[in-house]
């Protein structure tokens, strides 16, 4: 990756379940022409839920039971993955947030990505709706880019 794009994106950890899923879309038919690699996949499912009503009380909600109940055993092996710097934001608003601070439980940054994406799983989201996002993300991107000139 180059160096503009590594200053553009930040580096996030996915749990296994969630990066299959995105590899699958990554890999299926419907994503071509562009084809979207994984930070755009991740980037679209934190919109996407970001997008909703309720947005942080869900994640905190999910990452409190869903993952925690997950956790048991201990964190599964995460994989390494790339998100996009506005996606981010949004997640690292969550990471130092007060309600990510005693006495609740202290999730980080791969934890909130992971909620975004299983969200999206749980909704039963289409690939399409995912890529629909990942170009508007996309386009959005390039227009910020332009007005930044």
């Amino acid at each position: 990756m180059d160096n503009a794009r590594q200053e553009e994106t930040v580096g996030t950890l996915l749990y296994p379940e969630e990066y299959d899923f995105l590899h699958g879309i990554y890999s299926s038919p419907e994503n071509q022409s562009p084809k979207f690699p994984l930070p755009d996949l991740i980037s679209a499912c934190v919109s996407l839920v970001f997008n909703k009503a309720n947005a942080k009380q869900k994640l905190f909600e999910y990452a409190r039971t869903q993952l925690t109940l997950r956790n048991r055993g201990g964190k599964p092996k995460c994989r390494q993955a790339d998100i996009w710097r506005p996606q981010y934001e949004f997640l690292r608003a969550l990471q130092i947030s007060p309600d990510n601070r005693y006495p609740n439980p202290k999730f980080h940054l791969g934890d909130f990505t992971t909620a975004c994406v299983a969200l999206m799983m749980k909704e039963n989201s289409s690939f399409a709706a995912i890529l629909d996002q990942a170009r508007k993300n996309s386009a959005d991107r390039v227009v910020e880019k332009a007005e930044n000139i």
